[in-house]
């Protein structure tokens, strides 16, 4: 389930793993949120899907930030240089579950980052690491070396062993 909430803690926290920086957009400028979103409402795991929800639901409250950081602030009213400790501090923690909660953070926005086409189908992101478009088939790939066979109806096959 989408809600404005929701889609504005993933931006919040997609845009402290990859912020705005020379001259290229952040993470949620180039989509990082709707693909992350879509991929969770794709997961066949309901369970999974609502555990991020009611995490990304209580990111960025006065709760939140009392309960981890001690200090009843939201996310969205620290500095960057704060986000970005705060989540840091996750990874270095003594504490399991919020080592594992920095893991699936970074794993995914990381992902979702660089992978988000932005706007024009075309990642300047890319383009700043080396991947030239375009991407997918090339007009000048040499041909398959096998060719599948392809049915319109029920066929029998037979073949030597």
């Amino acid at each position: 389930m989408r809600t404005e909430r929701i889609a504005a803690s993933a931006a919040l926290i997609a845009d402290t793993f990859i912020p705005a920086a020379d001259g290229l957009p952040s993470a949620s400028e180039l989509g990082a949120v709707d693909l992350v979103l879509g991929q969770t409402a794709a997961n066949p795991r309901g369970a999974d899907r609502r555990q991020f929800e009611r995490l990304m639901a209580l990111w960025d409250t006065r709760t939140f930030g009392l309960l981890t950081r001690g200090r009843p602030t939201r996310f969205s009213d620290l500095s960057r240089a704060q986000r970005e400790q705060f989540v840091y501090s996750l990874g270095q923690s003594s504490i399991p579950q919020k080592r594992a909660l920095f893991a699936a953070l970074r794993s995914g926005m990381l992902l979702a980052g660089y992978a988000s086409p932005g706007p024009t189908g075309t990642s300047p992101r890319w383009t700043h690491m080396g991947y030239e478009p375009p991407f997918g088939l090339r007009p000048d790939a040499p041909p398959r070396p096998l060719q599948p066979l392809r049915f319109a109806q029920d066929t029998e096959l037979t073949c030597d062993v």
